[in-house]
């Protein structure tokens, strides 16, 4: 993820933490892009905050779930 954020963002957009992920703090006005930039970034992203953000997050990718699961 590291070449992506210095892509869009730039090299100062991050911090590479203690345990060698990244920090990435950005404020988004739109959070439908925000959603849409993170999904994009697959399973290399976690949310800390907002929670909000984190819920609708959950709530997508729940639904993106239902769709694959394989039923026995």
């Amino acid at each position: 993820m590291k070449w992506h954020l210095i892509e869009e963002f730039g090299p100062e957009s991050f911090r590479v933490q203690d345990d060698g992920t990244l920090l990435f703090e950005h404020e988004y006005i739109d959070k439908d892009s925000l959603i849409t930039w993170m999904l994009s970034c697959r399973d290399k992203v976690m949310v800390l905050e907002p929670e909000s953000v984190r819920e609708e997050l959950l709530q997508i990718t729940s639904e993106i779930a239902k769709r694959y699961v394989i039923s026995k």
